[in-house]
């Protein structure tokens, strides 16, 4: 329910399209979404009964999973950051960690993956423009496994998010993450990961610093980020789908 949230022009659309659409979720029997913080938005900005509001989160694809070979030596210098653009997706955020990473001495670039359409390239080249060669923008890719497996890290500047499949897919290949500590992103992350200030690129910068200048310190994020990703793999989504499907009907 981002357009109903932020009033942003680039949401009106989206907006036109959840006012049209809240009658019919107003009258159903229940709803699913996949994180407290959304159950919370919903409930809040389309005014449902939060008992009829259930929550079922993602689990990581078993595609998504830790490389063969470990440790950080085995990792290429990159920090991954994945989205399409957005306003509230942090780009220039993301950028600026980029920098600082630099002037820290590292030799890792943050590499951007994602969709970009013409109508959003300008936006996106602004936002990173300052970055220089520090900021790599790969465009969509197909298939994000291997990118996450081979990255030193993942970086979420996202100022807004429902769920955050990106984290969850970097913790599944035991990928350490640093992200802004704001919506979804602090429940999904949660002790998988460095949840920083939301908005504190230099927080953020300085906890990658550490992070990739210790194999040591590595290796636990790496760790504690595979086994936040386990404990959702462990979730039955399609059991708990059926679970209020038959609530609703009675069976």
């Amino acid at each position: 329910v981002l357009p109903l949230v932020d009033p942003d022009p680039a949401f009106s659309v989206e907006r036109r399209r959840w006012r049209s659409w809240a009658p019919r979720v107003r009258a159903a029997d229940a709803v699913i979404t996949f994180s407290a913080f959304s159950a919370g938005e919903i409930t809040r900005k389309l005014d449902l009964d939060p008992e009829r509001v259930h929550v079922i989160p993602h689990a990581p694809d078993p595609r998504f999973s830790p490389p063969t070979e470990s440790g950080l030596a085995a990792r290429r210098p990159y920090v991954l950051f994945v989205s399409e653009y957005g306003p509230h997706k942090g780009f220039r955020e993301a950028a600026e960690v980029a920098t600082r990473l630099s002037a820290a001495g590292l030799p890792h670039r943050v590499a951007m993956a994602g969709r970009v359409v013409p109508a959003t390239a300008p936006l996106v080249g602004a936002a990173v423009s300052a970055a220089g060669d520090r900021v790599e923008l790969l465009g969509w890719v197909g298939d994000l496994v291997p990118l996450y497996q081979r990255a030193a890290a993942l970086l979420v500047t996202s100022r807004h998010e429902g769920f955050g499949l990106p984290a969850v897919e970097a913790m599944a290949c035991a990928t350490p993450v640093v992200a802004f500590d704001n919506s979804a992103t602090t429940e999904v992350v949660a002790t998988g990961g460095v949840l920083v200030p939301d908005g504190d690129v230099e927080s953020a910068a300085r906890v990658l610093v550490t992070l990739l200048s210790s194999a040591e310190r590595w290796q636990v994020a790496s760790a504690a980020a595979h086994s936040r990703a386990a404990s959702l793999a462990e979730v039955d989504v399609a059991a708990r789908h059926i679970d209020v499907y038959r609530h609703v009907t009675g069976t």
